[in-house]
């Protein structure tokens, strides 16, 4: 998959606070005391939404470019990455067993070899996924 990138809006609230909302995805808004914080919890809240829009087969909103929006006095935009590939390795990392049917002569020649059949998967599939 490739990435996507999203513009937020970061508006400083009376407190010195953040509210970050990003307009192209529905609902997609938080909050964070910094702007470093902010931009972290705009990338889960953004990962979130948007793996879950997958998940139900919904089409990912088109980004709109960062120079759309009329911002209020010390509002300011940034734009936040979003890799759903990267992302679900990084919080979906638990195993799930699988079966598969190769060859009687190739399961010899690579048990003979010590090769990792899971580990030979894994890459086979990563390699195919990337695309």
């Amino acid at each position: 998959m490739r990435k996507l990138f999203y513009p937020a809006i970061f508006t400083r609230e009376d407190d010195g606070s953040y509210t970050i909302e990003v307009p192209d995805i529905s609902g997609c808004v938080t909050c964070a005391n910094s702007i470093e914080e902010g931009y972290e919890k705009v990338a889960e809240a953004l990962a979130m939404v948007l793996e879950y829009m997958e998940d139900n087969k919904e089409e990912f909103p088109k980004a709109s470019s960062p120079n759309d929006f009329e911002l209020k006095p010390g509002d300011f935009v940034v734009t936040v990455e979003f890799n759903l590939l990267a992302y679900r390795q990084k919080m979906g990392n638990k195993s799930v067993r699988k079966t598969v049917t190769i060859p009687q002569w190739l399961d010899t020649m690579a048990t003979e070899q010590n090769i990792s059949f899971s580990h030979t998967l894994q890459d086979a599939l990563m390699e195919k996924v990337k695309h």
